[in-house]
C-alpha cells in the first residue's frame, strides 16, 4: 500500500507534467510517460527534467535520466536524491 506522501508526490510530478505538455485533465495521470503524450520525447523529457528539479529544489546525477520515464520512476528518484515535499 502506498503512503499518503507517495501519492502527494505521484501528483504534484502528473501536475508539472500536464503544465509542461499542456495537457487536458483528462490525460492528467499517473500513467503518464515518455512517449506516451504529445510533446514527450528527447526533447520534451530534458525540459521535464529541468522543470522538475526546479518544482522539487534538487539535482538528478546524470545516470538517473534514463530512470525517469513515467511517473513511479520519477517518483523514486525524486525520493533517492532526497527530494523534499514543499
Amino acid at each position: 500500500m502506498e503512503s499518503e506522501t507517495s501519492i502527494d508526490l505521484e501528483n504534484r510530478i502528473v501536475d508539472v507534467v500536464q503544465a509542461l505538455f499542456q495537457l487536458p485533465p483528462s490525460l492528467a495521470t499517473s500513467e503518464l510517460r515518455l512517449g506516451g503524450v504529445r510533446g514527450w520525447d528527447s526533447l520534451g523529457h530534458m525540459l521535464l527534467v529541468n522543470k522538475l528539479e526546479t518544482e522539487f529544489g534538487i539535482t538528478f546525477p546524470t545516470y538517473m535520466l534514463p530512470e525517469l520515464i513515467d511517473i513511479k520512476g520519477i517518483a523514486l528518484a525524486i525520493d533517492s536524491v532526497g527530494g523534499p515535499l514543499k
